[in-house]
């Protein structure tokens, strides 16, 4: 799972349990900025080797919380997850 700046071209955090390259984070900013680059709140990305979904922060910002899935992995309720963890609420109930 990645948060990451579109704007600035990003990752602001980063955390998995699969330890990915260095350039396999860092290439999800692009690929978070390509998919939403319309202004779109989220995207899916099927691939052999996993789900990619990616979900901008409420309010338009430049914020995506892009999360990588294994082959098969259910994919029920990421986007509104993804969403929850996103809001200003959530960071309030972290702190």
């Amino acid at each position: 799972m990645a948060l990451v700046d579109i704007e600035a071209g990003t990752v602001l955090a980063w955390d998995g349990a699969v330890k990915l390259p260095q350039e396999e984070i860092d290439a999800l900013g692009g690929t978070a900025a390509l998919v939403l680059g319309d202004g779109a709140g989220r995207a899916i990305l099927a691939r052999p080797t996993g789900t990619h979904v990616f979900v901008r922060a409420p309010g338009g910002t430049s914020e995506v919380l892009c999360s990588l899935f294994a082959p098969g992995a259910p994919l029920d309720g990421v986007t509104e997850e993804s969403r929850r963890v996103l809001s200003p609420d959530a960071a309030e109930e972290m702190a």
